[in-house]
């Protein structure tokens, strides 16, 4: 006679959630437990099950592993590998949003394809959050007077207390932060700036995935660089792309770069963290003949022993910005200089920073127009020149002295300041 048979419909539903409820509570103990401590709690919560002796329930539950599979019905003795049916739910829910996002991600036609994977990612976090604190027993809601709701992701990032906890929060901070801007505003062309982080994101995710539950739930290998195709802009098209960056990219790419800056400065040992951004060399090497090998080979520089990562840096050292002018400094470059040149004349709080101090000496002096304007190459080219490629200003040695000779004067430097 089959467990159906036996039993109604709504107490084979009593049965299962019981059952499972059970597992839950010998799964955090430190007791050990027996199905006979199972089958009292069944008979004093519905007499009906009074009439069925321990032999007779036990067969029920072996009858209904059989109909309906191990994982429905597990085994008291593998209780160590046991994952609740909600907990399962969850997991599944994060490992196929994150599925989704790398889909999406992958698609090069598919407009907003970084947006959509940081809002996809952003639901995968939660559910997986959500799934390691039930299967700790850990309570997914919080309360706040009357109100009761489920933890959202920043909460539980802070309740977290696991494994790559300072790099995961920093990752996820930044792009919960983008993804709200995103939502709410024009945005972009991101791709570029955030693969790194999108690409941490992802690994963290499948990193917390096994660990937690296991290998069967390792995503498949199906993120890569996508092939991109040529971009060959006629001159009108690449000034009207350009002015329309300098109108709209500055608010999202401002954020990251002041958040990058905070996070080096309080935790730099997060910020180097391939957890918190993907970081590779991409390097074109000769195929020998005759040998399959991969196009592309992947090195983390985290994986690098410490003279391989000095031969590295002095490699990348050659690709420099050089103009027909000589060598060109990034802001932060000219910043060091100029200060590592007058902090013995200068106090000892003394600071020259390229986010503050070097903006108001280049507005001062009017070397440049500026990012946000319609003529950012406007530029005194003895001091300054505009990187269209990048995107980015860049400076001489010219400007470097000049500067120098300039902030040594106090009068000037207080003008410079208050202007």
């Amino acid at each position: 006679m089959s467990v159906k048979s036996l039993l109604t419909d709504e107490q084979q539903q009593f049965l299962y959630d019981e059952y499972h409820a059970f597992l839950v509570k010998a799964q955090i103990s430190t007791k050990k437990h027996h199905l006979h401590d199972f089958f009292e709690i069944l008979r004093k919560k519905d007499n009906a099950f009074k009439k069925f002796s321990d032999k007779e329930l036990s067969n029920k539950i072996i009858a209904s592993r059989r109909l309906d599979g191990q994982e429905e019905w597990p085994n008291l003795s593998d209780i160590e590998d046991y994952i609740n049916p909600q907990v399962r739910s969850l997991i599944e829910k994060a490992h196929n949003s994150a599925l989704l996002a790398v889909e999406i991600y992958n698609k090069p036609l598919v407009p907003y394809r970084t947006e959509g994977f940081i809002v996809m990612m952003m639901i995968a976090w939660t559910a997986l959050f959500h799934a390691i604190f039930q299967r700790k027993g850990t309570s997914i809601k919080y309360k706040e007077g009357t109100k009761e709701d489920y933890l959202d992701l920043r909460k539980c990032i802070k309740k977290y207390e696991g494994a790559l906890k300072k790099e995961i929060e920093a990752n996820l901070t930044l792009l919960i932060e983008i993804r709200d801007q995103i939502v709410h505003r024009e945005n972009p062309e991101l791709d570029d700036s955030l693969f790194g982080f999108c690409q941490s994101c992802l690994l963290n995710l499948e990193e917390l995935l096994v660990t937690n539950f296991g290998e069967r739930y390792q995503l498949p290998n199906s993120l890569a660089f996508s092939l991109q195709f040529s971009k060959k802009y006629q001159p009108q098209q690449l000034e009207t792309i350009k002015k329309y960056r300098n109108r709209h990219n500055y608010k999202i790419l401002d954020f990251i770069e002041e958040y990058e800056k905070n996070l080096f400065g309080t935790e730099p040992e997060v910020y180097k963290s391939q957890s918190y951004c993907f970081k590779v060399y991409m390097i074109p090497k000769i195929v020998k003949e005759n040998k399959a090998e991969a196009a592309i080979e992947y090195i983390r520089y985290d994986s690098l022993e410490p003279d391989a990562i000095e031969k590295f840096d002095k490699a990348i050292l050659f690709i420099k910005e050089t103009r027909a002018g000589g060598t060109y400094f990034k802001a932060g470059e000219v910043c060091k200089i100029v200060y590592d040149k007058l902090k013995g004349t200068k106090g000892a709080d003394w600071k020259f920073t390229p986010s503050y101090h070097h903006p108001k000496c280049a507005k001062y002096f009017k070397i440049r127009e500026g990012y946000k304007t319609d003529n950012p190459d406007n530029t005194q080219k003895e001091y300054c020149y505009y990187d269209s490629t990048f995107e980015q200003y860049i400076y001489t040695q010219q400007w470097i002295n000049f500067l120098v000779s300039k902030l040594k004067e106090e009068v000037t430097y207080n003008e410079i300041l208050n202007s």
